[in-house]
C-alpha cells in the first residue's frame, strides 16, 4: 500500500535513443534509475542516505537520441520537396538549416556532453540518462538537496578542524581564496555573450540584398550564442537578470524565425496558385523591421547588463 501511494518525480535529462532509454526519478527517499530496451524495464533504487558520491566529468558523446534524429529527417524532406519543386530558394534554406542542426550536434557532442556515475557503499555505477551539461547541473542541484536532507550537512569550517587536529604545525592556508576566485569568474563577461551582443547589433544589415538570402545565419547564430552563455551563467551561478535576458532573446529570435518562415510560404503559395514564375521570395519589410528593432533593443539591454554586473562586481 506505501509504494502505491509513492509519488515520483522526473529528474532533468533523459535518453531517448532508437531502442535505450533511460531516466531518473525522486521518490521520498529514494531515486530511482529506469532503463529500458522498448519491450524491457530495469528499476534500481538509490537511496538518498546510501550515496556517498556524484561523479561528474566531461566528455565526447557520440549518441544521436530520438529528438535530434526526428528534426534532422523533417529538415532534409522539407529540403528534397522544395528542390523536387523548385521553389525558389528554399532547399538552399533547408540544406543549411541541416547543416547548422550538424554543426549544433557535433558541437554538444565535444563540448557540453558528460557521464555521471553514483558512488555508493557497495558499488559505483554510470546514470545513462545523464549526458548533457545543462541537464547534469540540473539534476546535481535537485539531488544535492535531497541527500543533504536525508543525511545532513558538514558544519561550517569543519575542514579547518581536521587540519588542526591531523597537523597541529601546519601553516594555515589562505583566507577567502575560493571566494574571490569565484567572484572573478562571475564579474567577467564571457565571450559568447559578447558576441551575442555583436550579432544582435549587426543582425538587421543582412536582411539587405544580397545578403538577404542568408537571413537565418544570425538568427542561427545569436540561439547558438544565447545558450550558450546561459549554460555558461548557470555553471558559474552568475546573475539571474542574464538568464531572464538569455531566455528573452531565444524566444526573441525563435518567433521571429517561426514569423519569416510562416511569411515565405504565404508568399509562395500565392505565387504557385497565380501561376506565376517563382524567381525570389522577398522577406517582409514589416518583420524586418521589427527584427531589426527587436536586435538593437536587445544589444543595448545586454550591454547595459554587463556594464552593470561589472560595477557591482
Amino acid at each position: 500500500m506505501a509504494a502505491a501511494k509513492m509519488k515520483y518525480k522526473r529528474v532533468p535529462g533523459g535518453r531517448r535513443g532508437f531502442f535505450r532509454r533511460a531516466s531518473l526519478w525522486l521518490g521520498d527517499d529514494h531515486l530511482l534509475a529506469v532503463t529500458g530496451w522498448r519491450f524491457t524495464e530495469d528499476y534500481k533504487r538509490y537511496y538518498y542516505r546510501d550515496i556517498q558520491a556524484l561523479v561528474l566529468a566531461r566528455t565526447r558523446r557520440w549518441a544521436v537520441t530520438l529528438p535530434w534524429f526526428v528534426v534532422a529527417l523533417c529538415l532534409a524532406t522539407f529540403a528534397l520537396v522544395a528542390q523536387a519543386g523548385s521553389i525558389a530558394w528554399l532547399p538552399e534554406v533547408g540544406w543549411n538549416l541541416l547543416l547548422a542542426l550538424a554543426l549544433a550536434w557535433l558541437f554538444v557532442s565535444l563540448k557540453a556532453s558528460v557521464r555521471c556515475s553514483i558512488q555508493t557503499a557497495v558499488s559505483r555505477e554510470e546514470l545513462p540518462s545523464i549526458l548533457r551539461l545543462w541537464s547534469a547541473q540540473r539534476a546535481l542541484r535537485i539531488l544535492a538537496d535531497r541527500i543533504a536532507q536525508a543525511q545532513g550537512t558538514l558544519v561550517e569550517g569543519w575542514t579547518a578542524h581536521v587540519r588542526e587536529a591531523a597537523v597541529p604545525e601546519a601553516a594555515p592556508a589562505p583566507a577567502r581564496a575560493p571566494v574571490a576566485l569565484a567572484t572573478s569568474a562571475r564579474g567577467r563577461v564571457p565571450a559568447s555573450a559578447i558576441g551575442l551582443y555583436i550579432s544582435l547589433a549587426l543582425g538587421g544589415v543582412l536582411f539587405y540584398r544580397p545578403a538577404s538570402r542568408f537571413w537565418f545565419v544570425p538568427i542561427l547564430v545569436q540561439a547558438g550564442l544565447a545558450m550558450w552563455t546561459l549554460i555558461r551563467n548557470d555553471r558559474v551561478g552568475g546573475p539571474r537578470r542574464t538568464k531572464v535576458l538569455m531566455v528573452a532573446t531565444m524566444s526573441f529570435v525563435g518567433a521571429t524565425a517561426a514569423a519569416f518562415y510562416v511569411s515565405l510560404a504565404v508568399e509562395v503559395f500565392r505565387t504557385m496558385a497565380s501561376r506565376r514564375m517563382l524567381v525570389n521570395v522577398p522577406l517582409n519589410r514589416v518583420l524586418v523591421a521589427i527584427y531589426t528593432a527587436g536586435c538593437l533593443g536587445f544589444a543595448a539591454a545586454g550591454a547595459l547588463s554587463a556594464v552593470y554586473n561589472r560595477r557591482k562586481e
